[in-house]
């Protein structure tokens, strides 16, 4: 994407209904939660309260569930999702990686052969560092290691290839215990790596209204957006929770509560602020609430 490109001012519905109807039709959905896009341009949704994982070609007015395929349900059978939030796909398309978020888990779909794998959680929820209390928050590297933010924890862990319910994942970012200082995390939700920077880090620490940015092996993250209390103003997010960087170092986070979605160029080198998005726009303009974004 160009830095300088400049956004339409109108968006265009690509899932669900055009006119903000909930549902559990293949039109229609309930509390979409986080979106991807492959290079094919289809687009998949992770439908909160319906317990799914949509598809929707590019065009398309209907969507089909993909992964995991009988709706709500808890336990050991992977054809089932208690609350489906994040989402992410490794860096071939090869396997989609879905957050199981109450049922404590990551579910691996292939989509080649519809094949459902559990790679980390399954067996409850915990601190163990096999174990995670929600997550909405996942990214796969381009060596297949899995990152996703531990909320009830604070903290994200990172796990190798070929995880399963029995591999230990390693603490990248916060302590374990919420907090403000710059080693810890109140919250995490979305996160992000940046692989042309030194594999940095993102993480979106949520209830501390702030961005931070974590380089390998480092105790202590960086400010990048953020970090001056809940409010509206340029310096200031108010309950952000979703990142993503693109090929530019572009930072673009959905602000939730602000009903926004920011852009920060360069924000360690120029915390310069642009909104994409204001909650004062005319209605046809306007967010409520965003969860997820992606280019």
């Amino acid at each position: 994407m160009c830095p300088s490109g400049i956004w339409h001012p109108v968006g265009t519905t690509v899932a669900g209904s055009a006119s903000g109807v909930s549902g559990a039709t293949a039109s229609t959905l309930n509390g979409p939660f986080d979106v991807v896009v492959d290079s094919a341009f289809n687009v998949y949704v992770s439908d909160f309260w319906n317990d799914r994982v949509m598809k929707w070609p590019q065009g398309s007015v209907n969507g089909t569930t993909i992964g995991p395929q009988s709706g709500y349900g808890t336990g050991t059978d992977t054809n089932h999702l208690d609350t489906a939030t994040a989402l992410c796909f490794d860096s071939t398309e090869s396997n989609l990686y879905i957050s199981d978020t109450y049922n404590c888990r990551i579910l691996k779909w292939n989509v080649a052969t519809n094949n459902i794998t559990i790679v980390v959680g399954g067996t409850g929820c915990g601190t163990a560092l096999n174990k995670f209390e929600w997550s909405d928050g996942l990214y796969v590297d381009r060596f297949d290691y899995l990152y996703l933010s531990d909320y009830v924890n604070d903290r994200v862990l990172k796990f190798p290839p070929n995880s399963n319910s029995s591999t230990m994942g390693t603490v990248v970012a916060g302590t374990g215990t919420a907090g403000s200082a710059s080693d810890q995390l109140n919250t995490p939700w979305g996160i992000y790596v940046d692989e042309s920077d030194n594999d940095a880090l993102y993480v979106v620490d949520y209830a501390n209204h702030r961005v931070q940015k974590w380089l390998p092996n480092a105790t202590n993250g960086t400010t990048v957006a953020g970090g001056n209390g809940a409010g509206s103003l340029y310096s200031q997010l108010y309950y952000p929770k979703h990142i993503f960087v693109d090929s530019f170092g572009t930072i673009y986070i959905s602000d939730y509560s602000n009903n926004r979605i920011w852009s920060v160029i360069d924000a360690t080198e120029r915390p310069n602020w642009n909104p994409i998005r204001h909650q004062w726009e005319p209605v046809r303009r306007r967010l409520l609430e965003p969860t997820g974004s992606t280019i």
